[in-house]
Parts: C-alpha cells; structure tokens; sequence
C-alpha cells in the first residue's frame, strides 16, 4: 500500500528540478545550500507529518521542525500536503501534485506552480531513510 510505504521511512531531500512551459529542464539541487539538502519528511499514520531542516539549518533562528497534514490518493498517485505555518522558503505552505514514483527506497512528487501565467512543474526527489 502506497500510504503504508511513506510512513515506513523518513524521506531526505535528494533532488529538486522545474520544467517550464517550453520544455527547459533547470536543476536546482545542486545549486541549493547544504543547509537545504538535508532537510526530510516524516508521515506519519492519520495524515499527521513533520518536514525537517535537517541537522544544517539555514539560520540559527529557523524552527528545527514544522507539523503539517498529508493525504494521499487511494492508489498512491496524488499528494496533498499542507503547513499551517512555515519557517522555511524551501517548501510552499500548500503542495498538491502527483506521485510519479514511489518505491521503498524512492519517492519523487511533481506538482505545478503558475508564475506570471507560465506554468512551471516542479519535481522533488527524496530518498528513503
């Protein structure tokens, strides 16, 4: 069961790229600071989840964590997740998209986001933990 398999790991950012309306793929994990790279999610059972910034947070001020909910899709194809507050620029505070790919060991989730009416799809890769 796909909900089963996100609450069996913790899921570390390992990569984060947008596609625009034309095509242009542009990479921007390798660009982001190390404190960004490490940051993880946690999901929990009753749609209850934690996102992390990781042991390098960004700013000596920043939370070490922020709670949230999550809904997953009866197959495991789209994902909602909502903050009711963040601390972070690295994750919006409301992200529904598409589950392109989850194994134990691999989640990636595809959502867009609309900037001066251009259309950009946004992909995180995470890794299980």
């Amino acid at each position: 069961m796909p909900a089963e398999m996100l609450q069996a790991k913790t899921w570390v950012v390992s990569g984060r790229s947008v596609t625009n309306g034309q095509g242009h793929v542009a990479d921007l994990y390798t660009g982001w600071p190390a404190c960004y790279q490490d940051d993880f999610f946690l999901f929990h059972a009753g749609g209850n989840l934690v996102f992390d910034n990781g042991a390098a947070k960004c700013s000596p001020s920043e939370h070490q964590s922020t709670t949230g909910t999550w809904v997953l899709n009866s197959d495991g194809s789209a994902l909602q997740i909502n903050f009711s507050s963040l601390t972070t620029n690295t994750v919006p505070q409301q992200i529904r998209g598409r589950v392109e790919e989850l194994t134990p060991a691999k989640l990636v989730f595809v959502h867009t986001d609309t900037v001066n009416g251009q259309v950009f799809a946004i992909r995180y890769t995470y890794r299980g933990q």
